[in-house]
């Protein structure tokens, strides 16, 4: 399920009046915020800056700008993380960013 329809799931389910339905609802708000990943990209001293920018567009669908934005911030900081979603989908993209060379991982938010 997608997340964003997930969020308006449980944001749906909010209004109700029953104790065990707020129970229910609350544990759906903590397996929505514990199914959230967030793909993270480390700085390296092997590709250039308009590579990176171009791999983010192209895998993470991120518009140009923001890519630029998150590819300065990873040089100055050591890593960012560049998005965030279901962890499938950000699975995927850690991948093909590390297929074209570039240093990634998944961090999922219940892990440490």
């Amino acid at each position: 399920m997608n997340l964003l329809k997930k969020n308006y799931i449980c944001k749906k389910k909010l209004i109700t009046s029953s104790k065990s339905d707020q129970k229910k609802q609350n544990i759906q708000i903590r397996e929505l915020f514990y199914n959230i990943s967030a793909l993270i990209v480390f700085n390296d001293d092997v590709n250039d800056f308009e590579y990176v920018i171009k791999c983010l567009v192209e895998i993470c669908k991120l518009p140009i700008d923001v890519a630029i934005a998150k590819t300065y911030y990873i040089h100055h900081n050591d890593m960012d993380i560049v998005n965030e979603g279901e962890y499938e989908e950000m699975k995927q993209q850690k991948e093909a960013l590390i297929k074209r060379g570039l240093k990634a991982t998944v961090q999922t938010a219940g892990s440490n």
